[in-house]
């Protein structure tokens, strides 16, 4: 729900700060961001491709 939001992201950001590096700070911050953004991008595509199959490959 919407409240566990706030504590999934003080994880994230937690565990980030706290990685002992700084090049594990901004890994573990751009790997987690780009790879959220690209599933999000495949998850579109993907539910885009299959609205087309059902509407006879016919776009709106």
């Amino acid at each position: 729900g919407f409240l566990s939001s706030f504590t999934t992201y003080s994880t994230f950001a937690v565990e980030s700060a706290t990685a002992g590096s700084h090049a594990l700070l901004i890994g573990n911050v751009v790997a987690t961001y780009v790879l959220g953004f690209a599933a999000a991008g495949v998850g579109l595509a993907l539910g885009r491709r299959i609205v087309d199959r059902a509407d006879g490959g016919e776009t709106a």
